[in-house]
């Protein structure tokens, strides 16, 4: 009896030729690895990015070093010292001067450095200006823009207070609390006019008139008055005049005088009476204008008179732009 073989066949050895072109074949595919990576690198560099990281304790050492010089405007000297030393500014040499400034004596009013300016904090000086008492400077019937000026020229606060009035053009100071001469505190008040309001008297009835009337577009020295009141000049003791009841409502009455251009050539003796009593007299000249403005407060009945030479043609006397100026609420109760 016949067994059948037990053996495993024995596996048929390779060629050595084969083993070569396996090996050929791996050592190339890693050399176009190496290859497009090295290719890779020229058309697409790698970024590198470094980055400076500063420890927090160099940090904290720089920061150290330095300070916002501190604010002490408006501190007594004792206090701006302490302050300037609490924030760490203690090798800094302090040195004062005076300067005349609103407010009580001593305190400070200019630093150098200035506020909040970062120095080191071994800076060696700071200057100290200090304030020396200063009285309050005469401001009445000046600008109030160049009042306000004078006042922070001291070191001082200018509040604004507008008060109706036509004592004074707009924009005029007319009084300061306190007044001048007495000691300057820091905040300071201006009253300053606001220069009323102004009604045309063109607009008002005359009482009385004789040789006057109303006009438009009348031209003086070269000017031309939209509104206007004329007059024909009388005789010494038959003046030319209006008279109009303006109740006591009125400040000031404000006009252009002057000899109508395209009348003939002449002078004019103006008067503005006010209750009877003369309030101003003015002459006027041919080719030639003036400003006309009169108080008139608490008058009651207003009169203007107009003589003059007699002459041909006949001058005439034009006065443009002729108005009342006041409070409004009082100017409104003539126009009722």
């Amino acid at each position: 009896m016949q067994h059948p073989d037990t053996h495993e066949p024995t596996p048929r050895a390779a060629k050595p030729g084969r083993r070569l072109k396996i090996a050929a074949a791996v050592v190339g595919t890693l050399g176009l690895l190496v290859a497009g990576a090295g290719l890779g690198q020229v058309v697409w560099p790698a970024r590198v990015t470094q980055q400076v990281v500063v420890a927090p304790e160099e940090q904290a050492a720089e920061a150290a070093t330095t300070a916002r010089f501190p604010h002490v405007l408006g501190l007594d000297v004792a206090s701006a010292r302490a302050v300037i030393a609490s924030a760490g500014f203690t090798a800094a040499q302090v040195t004062t001067d005076t300067v005349p400034a609103a407010g009580p004596q001593g305190y400070v009013v200019r630093q150098q450095p200035d506020p909040h300016e970062q120095l080191p904090l071994d800076h060696a000086t700071a200057q100290l200006t200090l304030s020396e008492p200063v009285t309050m400077p005469d401001l009445a019937g000046k600008p109030a823009d160049d009042a306000r000026r004078s006042v922070t020229d001291l070191f001082g606060v200018a509040q604004v207070d507008r008060v109706t009035t036509a004592d004074q053009p707009a924009g005029v100071v007319l009084s300061t609390e306190p007044a001048a001469g007495q000691p300057m505190p820091v905040n300071v008040v201006l009253k300053v006019s606001d220069g009323g309001e102004a009604m045309a008297l063109t607009d008002l009835d005359a009482v009385t008139y004789t040789a006057c009337s109303r006009a438009k577009d009348q031209t003086v020295n070269g000017t031309l008055h939209a509104l206007a009141l004329t007059c024909t000049p009388g005789r010494p003791d038959r003046p030319a005049h209006l008279e109009y009841a303006i109740g006591r409502h009125a400040t000031f009455l404000d006009a252009t005088i002057g000899m109508l251009d395209t009348g003939g050539v002449g002078s004019a003796t103006v008067r503005v009476l006010g209750d009877g009593t003369q309030l101003a007299t003015m002459d006027v000249a041919f080719g030639t204008s003036q400003p006309l403005r009169v108080p008139v407060r608490d008058v009651l009945r207003l009169r203007i008179e107009v003589t003059g030479p007699e002459a041909s043609p006949r001058p005439v006397l034009v006065l443009g732009d002729i108005r009342l100026v006041g409070d409004p609420d009082k100017l409104d109760q003539l126009g009722e």
